[in-house]
């Protein structure tokens, strides 16, 4: 029937809309805008994009463009940009996540995604032992302060918790 299909598409629709995303961008001198970032996986279920967040830190305006790598690890593919002279430069934010990795013990790992607060300008991450089971990290929290360097998220503080 005609409503079922309707139904069926409506369905659809709010199930796959947060699989792509496109971002424009315009100057305040220019009657057209520019796509800033687009991105579509071919393979479903992948990435999925909440909505984009203007933040305003200390000054600056960064873009936080959320996505999610599926899965229970909650992976951070997210996209970050600084805006600055009239345009948007991108943050390069995997680099913090690898040295703050090179700064743990032997022992301890990052299996999840981790999420910085631009609004706080802090991070936390579970550590896991070999062993842990992939819900419950043992091996305590790391707490991290960044600050933004160049066109990058850099770490300025870290500390380790361990659990109680």
């Amino acid at each position: 029937p005609a409503g079922a299909s309707r139904a069926c598409a409506s369905f659809a629709a709010r199930y796959h809309r947060r699989w792509a995303l496109v971002v424009f961008s315009r100057q305040a001198s220019s009657a057209s805008a520019t796509p800033l970032f687009a991105r579509a996986q071919e393979e479903i279920g992948t990435l999925y994009y909440d909505k984009p967040e203007l933040i305003e830190h200390g000054g600056d305006t960064v873009l936080h463009l959320p996505i999610a790598v599926d899965g229970t690890g909650h992976g951070n593919a997210s996209e970050y940009y600084l805006r600055r002279s009239g345009g948007w430069d991108r943050i390069d934010s995997d680099q913090w996540v690898t040295d703050l990795t090179g700064r743990l013990p032997k022992a301890l790992q990052i299996w999840h995604g981790v999420w910085p607060d631009l609004r706080t300008m802090t991070a936390e991450a579970g550590l896991f032992r070999d062993g842990d089971p992939n819900c419950c990290p043992t091996g305590g929290v790391a707490r991290v302060r960044l600050v933004i360097r160049g066109k990058a998220f850099v770490i300025d503080t870290l500390e380790i918790r361990k659990t109680p």
